[in-house]
Order: structure tokens, then C-alpha cells, then sequence
């Protein structure tokens, strides 16, 4: 266990309590284990990794999160988006869910411009990028409102494909526990779809394939007129067999009246004589007129004949009577194709949901093989018609489904009225998705069971002795793993190397980086610095103090420029993001320059790269520099940089390593320049950084 429990549970003591120790505490103990148990299966999954599979080919571009399965029917196989349904087999009667139903993750990302991506396969998920209400299908989204998803299970819908549902399918698939906000525990679980048997429930349409009209006036026995197999709904028995061809089932036998011109009942024709009866079933003749009444002959359990005890009066040549067979079917639930049904849902006559269940239900009869059948109406369970059941409301054959009842309130139709059908069946794909025994293909792989002796069957262990062979002969110092590739025939784990940089050695100004196994070298954090040795005058004399000398700039007129050209070299290794910066060594003529004033200057520039034409593109900025001061008679350094404006800049991305600079510094006319008197500059300093 990863942790002890802290079960705080109290002990009983012999002597002390009414019950005894040894009867009572080895129950708590169970439980505190059980519970510890829980908890550590908990932990388990909260801290387990979360697995992705990179790189998978979509079908089209869908919302992160939607769960998503391997469609292979158009061979080459891509996601698409998951839906909890069956499929027919090639037997009719056999029902199994669907390969849509077998999910493989839910999606984390679609790549930009492709209909590709990566996929969440397993573990905890805290994807923020995922809104788990918008995946909800109808019915869960409406279960939900305007709220939040409740912390539980999350199941596969079986309306909506790539949706989650609250609410578990029959073919019951769990995508994960969702834990609120965006924490979802990934764990598909199709074990449910796996099993021996397929529970499965579908809604029945409780309407007629037609207009249900009573046989007489006054009566309590309905029939449908203007009936169409088009419709989804219920036909009377003898309709199925018109319309369709098909007999009622083995205890419905099916007859027709013969009527005189008199409105007498002559005679009565047995259609179907059915199959199963134990005694002669009640004759009952329904139509316009009234006192015809007839006796059934049963022989080895079918109805041989049926013989007219009296013929009535009033009753029509032209719609001869029914001739009801009491028990037998009395209805028969009509499916329509796929086509017709995709209609139906089209003119809104049913509900999606309707043709949904009516196409599956189409596909899953007959029901058989199944364990049993439940049919409830308005949540109340019906029993089943069978020889020893005579009484039962409804019945499933090979035909489909069939309704015994023809009296006013208790018919299979009406307002309100909701038919639930609820079938049990055997998985016949179960042999195929079950591992019966393992066998270990070479020595690598040893299978025990649970007290270390080989085994097969039961509960299994496996575990790998893998043996290496390293191949490329650059194994040791200065190589890596490229690729391992398993031998099944040898058992041996073949390992590939090749040679790599495992170790890097730093010198002067550069700087290493480790993350995550990725190494970054870049320029330390320096200033690369010099002198402008090339200076040009441009209307400013060179005046010679003693041994000194130096740029003398007036203040200009208007439309004047007193400066001078300067040109350098940049540097063939620089940081990364940095730019030149110039400063001016220079003094005044007087103390009056002394403290803080404003001089306009006009920082020009041109760029030219080796092995490029010379560069005629110049850049221009006009300064109104405040604030500096010039110490008279003296040496000073006017440092323009960060901590003050950085006026005389050639900003980043505009030179390069190797560059060749060209730039004027100009003193201009400007307005409110309170300075008059000359500025000595003895030279300018460069910067880089």
C-alpha cells in the first residue's frame, strides 16, 4: 500500500461491550481494509501518467476532448468521432456493438492545417482547452441546464457521435470520471461490451400505422384503417399479413367472414391456423351488425376449421367483420426501411431519437438468442404471451413483435402512453474478444500465476527478461541510444547507438543552458565598446589648444549644420538584441555652460553589410537634448544610454556583425536653446550591448 490508512476505527473489548471482539472486530477490520484498498487504487489513478499518442490521422477536424475510435472500414484507418450503438451481423439475429463504440481517446489536438493530431489515451487530464459541457449530447445537456457537469462517470453517447453523455447506453461504454472544473480521470473501459450478454433497451413508437377507428359503434375492439408500412407504428395482424406477408405468430390464429347479401354471416375461413392452442380459443366477430356468433375445432394445437353457430343480422357484404381469435395476436409493430424511417424524421413526424431506436431495434430482431425479454407500459412490467401464458400482452418472434390486446385500455397506443422494451441477449463475438491463455513466444517473456509456477490460464503474471545487443560499435563514452528494435526469434533487445555531443565546455562571453535535455549557448551579458577613430569635420573647424585638439561646433543659424562624419567597423561576434550606442567626449569654451540647458542635434546613419552594394538608405532623427551639462575647460564624458535617452542609437535589427556604420552628428538651430557659445568635442565613444 502507498500510504497506511488512518481508519480511526473504534474496537470493541470483551467485558467492556455487549458484543464480542472476536465476532465484531474482524468485520471493522474488513472494512478498514476494504477502504484502504479503495484509497490506494484512488491514488493510484490520480498519480498515475498521462499517456498521449502523437501524431494520428483524423477523419476531419474536431473539438479537444471528443472521443474518438479507429474506423478501418475504408481501409486505411483514421479517428473519427465515437458513438454508442450495435451493428447486424450477417446473421440476423445477432446484435453487437458497433466499431464506432470502441473508443481509443478523446482528442488534445488538431494541428493547424491538417486533419491530424495528438490524442489523450489514459491517465488525469487538467486540459483547460476543454470544455467538457459542450461535448454533453442532447439528452445530458438538457439534463444539465445552465449548470455545471456534477462530479461521476462519463459515458459514451449513444445520440450524438463524439459527445459524452451522463446517462450509460445499452451498450454502456465509460470514457472517464470527471472530477469538475478540468479534471478528468481518462480510463475507457469497454469490459461492458465484452460480456457474455448485451442488455439493451429500445422505445416503441405508441402510435398506429394508421388510424385506429372501434369495429362498431359502441364497442370496446379497435381495428386500423388506411394502414402503411411507411409508418412506424402498429397494424393489425391480418394487415401484416396482407401488406408484409407475414402470419401471425405460433398462438394468433387468423380467419375471415363471409357475409349473404341479407347481412347474415355464412361463413368463416381459416388464414392461419396458428400453432400451440391447448383448448379451442373464443371466437369473437366485430362489425356493423350484431349476434353472429362461431366455435373453434383445434387439432394437435392449430385451429383446423371454424364453424358459424349464428349468423346475426346487419352486417356488410362490403366490409365483412373481424373475426377475433381470443388469445393470438391481435397487432404487429411495423418497422419501416432506413430510408423510410430517415423520411419519417426529415417530415418531423418522429423524433430523431424514434428513428434512431427504430433502426436499431430493425437490426436486433429477431431477439434471439436471448435470455429474456421485458416489456413495460408506463413503467409497468407486461407479461409475456406464451402457451403456459395465455394472458400475456405481448410476444417476440422471428416476425418481430406482436400485441395480444384488443380492448379499449389496453391498447399499445394512446396519448401518454410509453412502451419500453428491454432485451437480454448473448454475445455471440464474445469468443473472439476474450484472451483464453497466454504462452510465451521465446525465453524473454516469463508467465506465472499468482505463487510464481508457470502457468497459462487464470491470473497471470508476465514479466520480461530482455537480453541486449549493442550493434554500430560506437557504444561508451560520446554515444546515445538512437533506436531499439525487439528480435521476437532471438528474445534480444537490439540497441542502436550513434555518436552525440555529451559534453560542452564553455569559454569567455558565452553562457550554457540546460532544460529538459536541450543545451543553449548564447553571449554572455557584455558591452562591447571602442573609439570612433575616423572623424570628418562638416563646418566646424579643428582647433588646436596646446597639444590638444579638438571639433569646435557654434551654435548654428537657422538652416545651418555644424558637426562632423564618422564611420567604424562593428564588431564580428556581438550580443544577441543589442544596439550601438554613441557618446561624446567634449567640454566648453565657458563656465557659463555650467548646469542644465538644451542643445538641438541631428543624428544621421547609414548601414552597409559585407558583400552587399553600399548602402544609400540613410536614417534621420532630429534631438532636442535637455538637460545635459558641459563642465567648462574640462574633460567630461556625456554618457547617453538607458538611464537617460538614448539619442545617438542605432537600434537592434538594423546592423549586423561585420556591419560597416556611417553616421553624422550635426549640432542644429533649435528653438529655446539657451546655450550660445561653442562645444569642443574631442571625440566619440562607441557601445555595444
Amino acid at each position: 500500500m502507498s500510504q497506511p490508512w488512518i481508519s480511526n476505527v473504534y474496537n470493541f473489548v470483551d467485558g467492556v461491550d455487549n458484543l464480542s471482539a472476536a465476532s465484531i472486530n474482524p468485520v471493522i477490520n474488513s472494512l478498514a481494509n476494504r477502504d484502504q484498498y479503495l484509497y490506494d487504487q484512488l491514488q493510484t489513478a490520480l498519480t498515475q501518467n498521462l499517456l498521449v499518442c502523437l501524431d494520428q490521422p483524423f477523419a476531419t477536424t474536431y473539438a479537444n476532448g471528443t472521443p474518438v475510435y479507429f474506423n478501418t472500414s475504408s481501409g486505411t484507418p483514421v479517428l473519427q468521432a465515437a458513438l454508442s450503438t450495435y451493428q447486424a451481423s450477417s446473421t440476423d439475429g445477432h446484435m453487437f456493438p458497433a466499431q464506432s463504440a470502441f473508443v481509443f481517446g478523446i482528442i488534445k489536438q488538431t494541428y493547424a492545417g491538417s486533419n491530424s493530431g495528438d490524442v489523450y489515451l489514459r491517465g488525469l487530464i487538467t486540459d483547460t482547452s476543454i470544455n467538457y459541457v459542450s461535448l454533453l449530447d442532447t439528452p445530458s445537456a438538457a439534463e444539465v441546464g445552465s449548470g455545471t457537469i456534477l462530479p461521476g462517470p462519463l459515458f459514451l453517447s449513444s445520440v450524438d457521435a463524439g459527445c459524452l453523455s451522463i446517462f450509460p447506453a445499452s451498450a454502456s461504454v465509460l470514457v472517464g470520471y470527471y472530477l469538475g472544473g478540468s479534471n478528468f480521470v481518462l480510463a475507457p473501459n469497454i469490459d461492458s461490451i465484452n460480456e457474455l450478454y448485451f442488455n439493451f433497451r429500445m422505445y416503441l413508437n405508441p402510435n398506429p400505422a394508421g388510424t385506429a377507428v372501434l369495429t362498431q359503434s359502441g364497442g370496446n375492439t379497435w381495428t386500423i384503417t388506411s394502414p402503411s408500412t411507411a409508418q412506424l407504428g402498429w397494424i393489425t395482424t391480418q394487415q401484416a399479413n396482407s401488406l408484409l406477408g407475414i402470419n401471425s405468430p405460433y398462438t394468433g390464429g387468423i380467419a375471415t367472414a363471409t357475409v349473404s347479401g341479407g347481412g347474415v354471416v355464412t361463413g368463416i375461413t381459416v388464414v392461419n391456423g396458428g400453432a400451440g392452442y391447448t383448448s379451442a380459443p373464443t371466437i369473437t366477430i366485430s362489425g356493423s351488425g350484431t349476434g353472429a356468433t362461431a366455435n373453434a375445432t383445434v387439432v394437435n394445437g392449430v385451429i383446423t376449421a371454424i364453424t358459424v353457430t349464428a349468423g346475426g343480422t346487419g352486417y356488410s357484404s362490403l366490409t365483412p367483420p373481424t373475426v377475433i381469435i381470443i388469445p393470438g395476436a391481435q397487432f404487429y409493430y411495423n418497422i419501416p426501411t432506413d430510408a423510410q424511417i430517415t423520411a419519417l424524421v426529415t417530415a418531423n413526424t418522429i423524433t430523431a431519437k424514434q428513428g434512431q431506436d427504430a433502426m436499431l431495434l430493425k437490426r436486433a430482431l429477431p431477439a434471439y438468442p436471448t435470455a429474456y425479454t421485458m416489456m413495460f407500459v408506463n413503467g409497468v412490467l407486461q407479461t409475456q404471451f406464451d402457451g403456459d401464458h395465455t394472458g400475456g400482452t405481448y410476444l417476440i418472434n422471428e416476425d418481430g413483435i406482436w400485441w395480444t390486446n384488443n380492448t379499449t385500455g389496453y391498447l399499445p397506443w394512446g396519448g401518454g402512453l410509453i412502451l419500453e422494451l428491454f432485451v437480454t441477449k448473448l454475445n455471440p463475438n464474445l469468443g473472439s474478444s476474450i484472451v483464453t491463455s497466454l504462452t510465451a513466444a521465446n525465453q524473454s517473456v516469463t508467465i506465472t500465476d499468482s505463487i510464481g509456477q508457470s502457468a497459462s490460464t487464470g491470473d497471470l503474471d508476465i514479466s520480461l527478461n530482455l537480453n541486449t545487443q549493442t550493434v554500430n560499435n560506437t557504444s561508451g563514452i560520446g554515444s546515445a541510444v538512437q533506436s531499439l528494435a525487439f528480435d521476437p526469434t532471438s528474445g534480444l533487445l537490439t540497441v542502436n547507438t550513434a555518436p552525440v555531443i555529451n559534453s560542452i565546455t564553455t569559454g569567455p562571453g558565452i553562457n550554457l543552458s540546460l532544460s529538459s535535455g536541450v543545451a543553449s549557448l548564447s553571449l554572455s551579458n557584455f558591452s562591447l565598446s571602442g573609439e570612433v577613430t575616423d572623424l570628418e569635420p562638416q563646418e566646424a573647424p579643428l582647433v588646436y589648444k596646446g597639444l590638444n585638439s579638438y571639433l569646435r561646433l557654434i551654435r548654428p543659424q537657422p538652416n545651418q549644420q555644424v558637426g562632423f562624419i564618422g564611420r567604424f567597423m562593428v564588431p564580428s561576434s556581438i550580443p544577441a538584441g543589442s544596439a550601438i550606442t554613441f557618446s561624446l567626449i567634449g567640454f566648453t569654451d565657458a563656465s557659463s555652460a555650467t548646469g542644465s540647458t538644451t542643445i538641438g542635434f541631428e543624428f544621421d546613419y547609414v548601414v552597409t553589410n559585407t558583400g552587399s552594394s553600399i548602402s544609400s538608405a540613410q536614417t534621420t532623427s532630429t534631438l532636442s537634448i535637455p538637460g545635459v551639462s558641459f563642465p567648462a575647460l574640462s574633460q567630461a564624458t556625456i554618457t547617453l544610454n538607458s538611464s537617460n535617452l538614448p539619442y545617438f542609437t542605432i537600434a537592434s535589427g538594423n546592423f549586423a556583425a561585420g556591419s560597416y556604420v556611417n553616421f553624422r552628428i550635426a549640432r542644429t538651430y533649435t528653438t529655446g536653446d539657451t546655450y550660445a557659445n561653442p562645444i569642443g568635442i574631442i571625440g566619440v565613444l562607441w557601445a555595444i550591448g
